[in-house]
């Protein structure tokens, strides 16, 4: 598990750099306007970045996760929003494959 951090956007503009993914899953902090960027460099195939949704429905039932799927050569912006709270202020994502092909970067203004 990695815990990731933020990179602040200048109202200037920015360098936008990603690492690579790692097994996961990875955790942040929730942040106002904080978004989760990922980038597939694979030639053909489709990556997914689930995101964790915790807790219960009325009835008990796990709320759904949000898989976000990211095409081949394409980048996702994600944003990080309170739905995703753990209950600790962060929120938690996997990845598919083992992060295989992903390089992802956390940004906030």
């Amino acid at each position: 598990m990695a815990i990731r951090t933020y990179a602040t956007l200048s109202k200037t503009g920015s360098t936008m750099t990603l690492s690579a993914a790692g097994a996961g899953p990875d955790t942040a902090p929730i942040e106002n306007h904080g978004m989760l960027v990922v980038s597939n460099a694979h030639a053909t195939l489709a990556r997914t970045v689930t995101m964790v949704v915790p807790g219960t429905t009325e009835v008990g039932g796990s709320l759904p996760d949000l898989a976000v799927s990211v095409a081949a050569l394409t980048t996702k912006f994600i944003p990080i929003i309170n739905l995703y709270n753990d209950g600790s202020g962060a929120c938690s994502w996997t990845y598919s494959d083992g992060g295989a092909d992903l390089s992802v970067g956390l940004f906030k203004l």
